[in-house]
């Protein structure tokens, strides 16, 4: 029919016109999406944009300018090792539960180690016997020395010596350097950071074989493929290349820790996206908790059993800055609201107690918390009192918490007592992870890991 031809005809001229017109209007719809973005991108990295948007811009040249085979390698055996992380994970955490319940034994620096040094022997064993963890066997990965035969005992041994050990030992004794000033900080993260990320990087660069594996003649390939697919050497370009890209990483994470060192705790600005938040723990805040535990074990059934930290692990007072704990700060008493609203500050109380602590000793405990606080807080303020139950396993930490947001107001004229008023209440359970602590373990440091994680040295 002669309208559908008209149609068809006005359809096409009108397909014409905007081809014609797509090109300009779709350059500025770019440019303004373009600009929108970089915005978003300022306001979610803060002050580290350029910290940021220089590790987008080395992810982006190792993506593009290393061969897309060890990409795939790379991102496999980082996914094998995070399966075996979890695998272990689980598995600690099963056994130790437990032992601990069955009062086999009891969480201690010894334990710990222990417990390190089995994941150890788990690698190099798994390594020397099958070939690959559970991880790489999930994943398609093999282990084999160059020629394809199984590796050595002592070559597995020294394998993991290189990858895992000396890795972890160095990085925590660089960041665990005493130091507050900025360079300093800049430094100390730049050298911590860069050699973490050493083997990782390698494996990119080296055609998906670290450098202790093509020291050690060693390849880690998709089961069934040829050595020869993947000739990783040692050569002075690949190595000049990991150092840089790997130094490079250093100075963007050093940078980052430097400004937020100085940001927050020197020049006590309130912090802003993407890092909302600040504690610090000093002198005045260590007297404070000094006041509170002279206070705590007032009527306990056995006072003398509370002192010797049977249940009380550990006593810390921070000052915060930033967002709160719990998203129903709305709620609180509109005094107290408003004073946060001057300086976004406030106190945090935690209070690490034993897991197997009497559900009595706990309510005790924080009746005592709540009766003390109105004299150290400044009122109107925010307090929030975090009861923390943590289970130490070596290499990571589990810890439960329940936040307590309490506001505390001046004297009530009828008793003349402070007034203070739990408004809102919230329960957490964090996964903790660090270098530092696995690093004291293998150097044999019990002293110095039962004082951070507030164990004994010996299970009792």
């Amino acid at each position: 029919m002669p309208i559908f031809a008209k149609i068809r005809t006005r359809k096409k001229e009108l397909g014409e016109v905007w081809k014609q017109l797509w090109k300009p209007v779709g350059l500025v719809l770019a440019i303004v999406s373009a600009v929108q973005s970089v915005r978003t991108w300022q306001q979610r990295t803060g002050p580290f944009v350029y910290a940021s948007s220089a590790l987008l811009v080395l992810a982006v040249v190792i993506l593009f300018t290393i061969p897309i085979n060890s990409v795939r390698l790379l991102a496999r055996r980082l996914v094998a090792f995070v399966v075996d992380y979890v695998i272990l994970g689980l598995l600690t955490m099963a056994i130790a539960n437990l032992l601990f319940k069955s009062h086999a034994t009891r969480p201690s620096a010894v334990v710990s180690m222990a417990i390190v040094w089995t994941w150890f022997a788990f690698f190099v064993l798994s390594d020397w016997r099958f070939g690959g963890t559970p991880g790489q066997f999930i994943l398609g990965l093999r282990l084999k020395r160059a020629g394809g035969e199984r590796a050595a005992f002592l070559t597995c041994l020294a394998r993991n010596l290189l990858v895992l050990v000396v890795p972890i030992i160095g990085a925590a004794r660089i960041l665990g350097l005493a130091t507050t000033s900025r360079f300093g900080l800049f430094a100390q993260w730049s050298a911590g950071i860069a050699l973490i990320s050493l083997i990782p990087l390698s494996i990119a660069f080296c055609d998906g074989q670290s450098i202790p594996d093509l020291i050690l003649g060693i390849v880690v390939l998709p089961k069934g493929a040829s050595a020869s697919l993947h000739p990783g050497r040692l050569t002075a370009r690949p190595i000049f290349a990991v150092m840089g890209a790997a130094l490079l990483a250093g100075i963007i994470f050093g940078f980052v820790s430097s400004v937020a060192y100085h940001s927050f705790a020197v020049e006590k600005k309130v912090p802003m996206p993407p890092v909302d938040f600040y504690q610090k723990s000093g002198l005045e805040e260590a007297q404070i908790a000094g006041f509170l535990r002279s206070h705590l074990d007032g009527g306990m059934l056995d006072p003398e059993a509370f002192s010797k930290d049977d249940y009380l692990r550990e006593l810390r007072v921070f000052s915060a800055l930033g967002r709160l704990p719990s998203e129903n700060g709305a709620s609180a008493p509109a005094v107290c609201r408003a004073a946060f609203q001057t300086d976004k500050s406030y106190d945090i109380v935690l209070a690490q107690i034993n897991p197997e602590t009497p559900a009595l000793v706990k309510a005790i405990l924080f009746q005592n918390l709540i009766n003390t606080s109105s004299q150290y807080v400044k009122r109107p303020a925010l307090l929030v009192l975090q009861v923390a139950e943590r289970q130490s396993f070596g290499v990571y930490s589990i810890q439960h918490t329940e936040n307590y947001m309490l506001c505390v107001t001046a004297s009530n004229a009828a008793n003349g007592k402070p007034e203070v008023t739990v408004f809102d209440v919230t329960a957490t359970s964090s996964f903790i992870a660090s270098i530092s602590e696995p690093a004291e373990l293998l150097l044999g440091n019990l002293n110095g890991y039962s004082q951070v994680e507030d164990v004994p040295i010996w299970f009792r």
